[in-house]
């Protein structure tokens, strides 16, 4: 995909680990934008309500576009895949800033529209026309899998709605089997102690809500099971893997 450099550098300063709060904060701003809560509108006269909510959904796409073809998804990937070295930065923040960016990378593989749909019980992973291309753009997800594997594996605190973000990403990913081997492939056994950390998943910020921890936490292992399942590479690795951790 080209990208007018212009753009690249604006989007470079906006996003720029060294002023890793302010970044934060327009990544806020661009979910915001890409997601926008209509929720508010509820109050309005339903006929009112249900023009601002077509009007509000209509700009989030115009939104998603421009900001796709300004090279926004490329900048936020390059943030993501850094931020683990900012170590500078607390735990918290580095958490909220990893769980805004995997929001905003999934809108714009998916859509605001599909994401919708998928709330409401559907399973389908298509992406349109823009998700496939960005798809394709990622050819060198190295840095990208690093970050994806961190935040489980060093963020005890992770929610189980960050996680599900993660594996939905993985399962994009490997549909190119040379990721799913640098997957594998990462540095100091992170992939192993990934896969073993969810499939043992018991629960980590949500487990202060005893009603929904069991089966958040079961759902993450049943998604955990799917990815390996569904990739051969990592079905391969997982069950030697797993009897290490249990012995």
């Amino acid at each position: 995909m080209e990208i007018d450099t212009r753009h690249s550098e604006l989007w470079a300063k906006l996003l720029d680990l060294r002023s890793f709060h302010r970044s934060v904060y327009v990544l806020l701003a661009i979910d915001a934008f890409l997601q926008p809560a209509v929720e508010v509108l509820s109050c309005l006269p339903s006929e009112q309500r249900a023009i601002l909510e077509r009007e509000t959904k209509e700009n989030a796409l115009s939104f998603r576009h421009g900001f796709i073809e300004s090279g926004g998804f490329d900048a936020v990937v390059r943030f993501f895949s850094g931020a683990d070295d900012n170590m500078g930065m607390s735990q918290s923040m580095t958490r909220m800033g990893n769980a805004v960016a995997l929001r905003i990378l999934k809108c714009c593989l998916f859509s605001n529209s599909h994401l919708a749909r998928q709330s409401k019980g559907s399973s389908s992973n298509l992406l349109d026309e823009a998700g496939s291309r960005l798809l394709q753009s990622l050819s060198n997800a190295e840095g990208l899998l690093r970050s994806l594997t961190a935040m489980v594996v060093g963020d005890s605190g992770i929610s189980t709605s960050t996680i599900s973000d993660i594996l939905k990403f993985l399962q994009l990913l490997f549909r190119t089997p040379s990721t799913a081997q640098s997957f594998v492939s990462l540095p100091d056994g992170m992939a192993e102690k990934f896969l073993i950390t969810l499939l043992l998943w018991e629960g980590g910020t949500d487990a202060s809500r005893p009603s929904s921890s069991i089966s958040a936490a079961s759902k993450v292992r049943k998604n955990t099971h799917d990815l390996i399942r569904l990739t051969p590479i990592l079905a391969d690795h997982a069950l030697p893997w797993l009897i290490r951790a249990i012995d």
